[in-house]
């Protein structure tokens, strides 16, 4: 994607978050599949008490599966599917002048396989079920 659509340097101040989302998954303008999703961490010194952790979710969003530390030099990559939901739902509590640093890049092919594929969505939002 040359113009890295949502993709770049994620920058998150005290009391921001993000809710918990499966992300678009055909590029707009190329018509091509997102496939991964690779997240950097450039958090140096960064205090667990602070919240910011990244919670990756089962299919139902009854589940996190996986919380990880936004910890300096982390990479984590994950697939990108209608199901895939993931989020930073826990506001954070940072100092006024720190900030939660991520630097998002995404992989896409022009195909994927079909039980795969659905119509073109933005993010798909979810709340946690019971």
């Amino acid at each position: 994607d040359e113009g890295y659509m949502g993709g770049g340097v994620h920058v998150t101040g005290q009391g921001g978050r993000l809710g918990i989302h499966a992300d678009f998954n055909i590029h707009p303008s190329t018509g091509y599949h997102r496939r991964l999703n690779a997240l950097l961490f450039m958090n140096r010194n960064w205090n667990p008490e602070w919240k910011g952790q990244l919670q990756l979710w089962d299919s139902n969003v009854k589940n996190c599966v996986k919380s990880v530390e936004p910890s300096f030099n982390r990479l984590v990559v994950f697939t990108v599917t209608d199901t895939a939901f993931h989020g930073v739902p826990e506001t954070l509590v940072c100092p006024a002048d720190r900030r939660r640093l991520s630097l998002a890049l995404y992989y896409y092919t022009d195909n994927r396989p079909d039980h795969e594929k659905g119509p073109f969505h933005w993010a798909s939002w979810r709340q946690p079920q019971a």
